[in-house]
């Protein structure tokens, strides 16, 4: 993939799934990403915690937005400086 094909997929992931709640996206935009490891090391399918974080998120969350400020790409590795914001229900 290259660098640019990477900052499209970051792009697609905070518009369609964190900026309009497109869950359906999430298989299709993470399809080529299949495990995250998380904190205690257990290794978890990246579509489902990316599905629960953002259905979870949002439900706090009705109006959250992720700004993307910057993307950067380094061989197969893609990192994204974003801002998100939003007004919890109380």
């Amino acid at each position: 993939m290259s660098a640019d094909e990477s900052k499209d997929v970051v792009y697609r992931y905070f518009e369609k799934i964190w900026n309009k709640g497109d869950l359906d996206a999430v298989g299709e935009i993470l399809a080529g990403m299949h495990w995250f490891t998380t904190r205690d090391g257990a290794p978890r399918r990246i579509c489902e915690v990316a599905h629960q974080r953002v259905a979870e998120e949002r439900r706090v969350f009705p109006d959250l937005h992720v700004a993307v400020d910057e993307i950067f790409v380094a061989g197969d590795r893609v990192v994204a400086r974003w801002i998100m914001r939003g007004t919890p229900l109380h």
